[in-house]
């Protein structure tokens, strides 16, 4: 009975003496493979080379489940919900674009194609674009701003949230600074 807990004993310590061994191989492997990028980068002429984080867009995976897609009506409330969703998420602002592309209806897309290969990676150049393309100026803000009215079980503050909302966005169209009413 000792000599069968013994060898069990010892099975499991050469079992976990293998998966340290395997995890100190792979731990080596990923240090030769950091090693060997480094290298190529500075051969390629970077000045500096690569940390050993690498970002890309298929990390933000769960912040593309936090955007929504563009709706034609609503351009300007969609870019505001977008940038305070990537700021808020820590996101580089140089993949800002790649991420802005899925989210964007045909209509959008339109204008965006027509931009030069540079343009297309601006992503204040796109968003300036967009926003021009829906001819997006203060009349039809203007036009909702009015239109506003307490309705069924909104309380007064709601409906003065959405006044504010819209007069807030009415200001970034005609570019002044106010934020109030």
């Amino acid at each position: 009975m000792r000599e069968a807990e013994r060898e069990a004993r010892e099975a499991a310590g050469e079992a976990a003496h293998e998966a340290r061994e395997a995890r100190e191989a792979e731990r080596q492997a990923r240090e030769r493979e950091w090693e060997i990028d480094q290298a190529r980068w500075i051969m390629m002429g970077g000045t500096k080379p690569p940390s050993g984080l690498r970002i890309t867009v298929q990390d933000f995976s769960h912040i593309r489940a936090l955007l929504l897609k563009m709706i034609d009506n609503d351009v300007l409330a969609f870019f505001q919900g977008y940038e305070h969703t990537l700021l808020c998420n820590d996101v580089d602002r140089s993949l800002w674009i790649k991420l802005l592309t899925p989210q964007l209806p045909s209509k959008a897309i339109r204008a965006f194609s027509r931009l030069s290969s540079e343009d297309k990676m601006d992503y204040d150049v796109v968003k300036r674009t967009i926003l021009t393309y829906y001819r997006l100026d203060a009349q039809p803000y203007l036009k909702v701003f009015r239109k506003i009215r307490r309705s069924g079980n909104e309380t007064y503050k709601m409906a003065l949230s959405r006044m504010r909302d819209a007069f807030t966005v009415d200001d970034k169209t005609q570019g002044t600074s106010r934020r109030s009413c």
